[in-house]
């Protein structure tokens, strides 16, 4: 007997006891535009609001996810987003979940501000796309720190410590995509996960040899 095809094995895991398996599974069914009507309006029936999500959002699009079709990203793919930073990338599937469901994202324009030096702030912003430089006023003017990519994280140093920002966050020349994340939830994670503590305090390390 032949091995069974891609499609055929996300068929399969769309009846597995994990929900996130399911969710996966339809998800990627939908990026091979692998979906029927009646397959999505079952799946829409999911005891999982996950999967529900999923389901619905694909029978939005025809039963095919079109990136270039939606704005705003569902929840699963705020889950991968985050996943692909290196901090997230070991956190189990309930404390992604958690995660992407406080979090936004934000389109920030070349040159756009995402915060600034010496305000309050609660939010971390992990880099979806572009760069962001990072500046700290000295003087009459301001010194460029340096800048972060995609895949990394920003703004934690406000969520950590009461203090206000500590250093003016910019958008670089191609703009940046970014998720914003509620600094109570990020706290919360950082309790629960020691892993993700454990890549904050690198991190901190490395901005400090920078600076």
């Amino acid at each position: 007997s032949s091995w069974p095809t891609l499609t055929e094995m996300l068929h399969a895991r769309l009846s597995n006891a994990d929900p996130y398996v399911r969710a996966l599974a339809l998800y990627a069914l939908g990026e091979r535009g692998g979906t029927s009507e009646e397959l999505l309006d079952r799946m829409s029936a999911d005891e999982n609001a996950l999967v529900r999500e999923i389901a619905l959002h694909l029978k939005e699009r025809g039963g095919r996810d079109d990136a270039s079709a939606h704005g705003q990203l569902i929840t699963i793919e705020r889950m991968i987003a985050l996943r692909s930073a290196p901090m997230f990338s070991k956190i189990a599937p309930e404390g992604l979940a958690e995660l992407a469901n406080s979090s936004v994202e934000d389109e920030f324009s070349p040159g756009e501000t995402l915060c600034v030096e010496g305000e309050p702030g609660n939010e971390v912003f992990i880099l979806l796309a572009g760069e962001v430089e990072i500046t700290r006023r000295e003087g009459e003017g301001e010194r460029f720190i340096g800048t972060e990519k995609a895949g990394g994280f920003i703004g934690e140093m406000a969520v950590l410590d009461p203090a206000p920002r500590s250093a003016t966050l910019i958008a670089g020349e191609m703009g940046a995509r970014a998720l914003r994340l509620n600094g109570d939830a990020f706290r919360a994670a950082l309790d629960r996960d020691p892993t993700i503590a454990s890549s904050v305090m690198r991190t901190l390390a490395r901005r400090l040899r920078r600076q």
